[in-house]
Parts: C-alpha cells; sequence; structure tokens
C-alpha cells in the first residue's frame, strides 16, 4: 500500500500540467478561434472542457466561458481561463507550447508556436505581445 502511494506521488508531481490533455487541447483550439476573431464554437470547446474537467475550478471557469453572449465576452472569460490553465503547468516543460503574453490586455495565454497569436485582440493586434 506505501509502495503504490508513493507511485502516485512521483507520478502526480512529475505531471506537468494538471488539468487532462484534452482540455489543454481544447484550450488551443479556443485560443485560435478567438486570435482569429472567430466565436463560433467557443461554446461547444467551453463546454467540452468543463465535461472533462468536472469538479475542479476550471470546470467552473470554463462553464462561464460556454456562457458568452459573443466574442468580448469570450475574450474576458478565457483571460480567466488561461490563468487557470498557466497556473497548472511547469512553464519550462511545456514542449512545442508557449506562454504568451500582451501587455495591452494585461493577459497571458498558452498557444502553439513562438509566432504571437493574441486571442484578445485578433486581427487588429494578431501580433501584440511576446513568448515568456
Amino acid at each position: 500500500m506505501k509502495r503504490s502511494l508513493l507511485s502516485l506521488a512521483i507520478f502526480a508531481t512529475s505531471t506537468t500540467f494538471a488539468a487532462k490533455p484534452e482540455s489543454l487541447n481544447t484550450y488551443l483550439e479556443i485560443q485560435e478561434k478567438l486570435a482569429s476573431d472567430s466565436f463560433a464554437g467557443v461554446s461547444v470547446l467551453a463546454n467540452k472542457i468543463a465535461d472533462n474537467e468536472k469538479g475542479s475550478k476550471t470546470e467552473k471557469i470554463a462553464k462561464k466561458l460556454s456562457q458568452s453572449k459573443n466574442i468580448e465576452e469570450a475574450r474576458a472569460q478565457f483571460k480567466t481561463l488561461s490563468q487557470e490553465m498557466i497556473a497548472s503547468t511547469n512553464k519550462k516543460d511545456l514542449g512545442d507550447l508557449k506562454v504568451a503574453s500582451c501587455p495591452m490586455a494585461n493577459a497571458k495565454w498558452i498557444q502553439k508556436g513562438t509566432d504571437v497569436k493574441n486571442p484578445y485582440y485578433g486581427s487588429s493586434m494578431l501580433e501584440c505581445g511576446s513568448i515568456e
């Protein structure tokens, strides 16, 4: 029994992302949609994250995002979701994923690649920000 608990503790501390991998992939889909000024499907994707993260703070945040009525509300809720997702990562071990930040939005997000794709301003300021 002690050995299995120790193994579980070692596994839990070596994980670089607390949310489920499906949630991170879905989060990235939302980030890409918002960066391309698309609101279509964001609610469905946010509900998918909520379903994957039952009983967690991430579930509650994703549910709020899913209730957004327009892209501006979605971007505001995405900021909170991003904070939670970043807090649950080890930024040094994200592999091809990067944490980016925008001083204008006073916000961060996780994205694929090193070319900034700002989800908070979309095409009006797509490259506003930097990779951390």
